[in-house]
């Protein structure tokens, strides 16, 4: 083998484990950190929160959500709260007022959970939370703010 060959063999090899390593996990966790940092470097609260929404959705997405450390019984976490969930009758409110605020859908949906949005804008629509007009005596409050506080508390 000559020179020239033992050099295209050596570039050969290196390319393999240059692209070895970039399909690494390590790799990809150093990406993410380094994008992080930059996030934070230059005060990007808001793209940190986008990333840490996005990378939890596509846990759930993967039903990766179930690798947590088992329960006293065996089950995972999550199965444990599903069965509570799927045994109870819940409710999950929440409150806006005036037209500050936009209406977030749930992730999850269950027959057993009843979402009940507070409000005193008719203008709202949403599919998954039945509208609620907030009381007479709750309206009187002196602004939005407290409404939305006190319907919360």
């Amino acid at each position: 083998m000559n020179e020239k060959e033992r050099l295209l063999h050596t570039i050969e090899q290196l390319y393999g484990e240059k692209k070895q390593l970039m399909d690494s996990s390590e790799y990809r966790i150093g990406k993410k950190m380094i994008k992080i940092k930059n996030y934070i470097k230059h005060l990007k609260i808001k793209e940190i929160k986008k990333d840490i929404i996005n990378t939890y959705r596509n846990m759930i997405d993967k039903k990766k959500y179930y690798e947590f450390k088992p329960a006293t019984d065996n089950k995972p976490i999550y199965k444990n709260m599903i069965d509570d969930i799927e045994k109870k009758r819940i409710a999950i409110y929440t409150c806006i007022t005036g037209n500050y605020d936009k209406v977030a859908e749930p992730l999850y949906k269950n027959d057993n959970i009843e979402y009940i949005l507070y409000t005193n804008n008719k203008k709202i629509e949403t599919s998954e939370w039945n509208i609620t007009d907030i009381p007479k005596n709750i309206q009187n409050l002196e602004n939005n703010i407290l409404i939305d506080r006190y319907i919360k508390m």
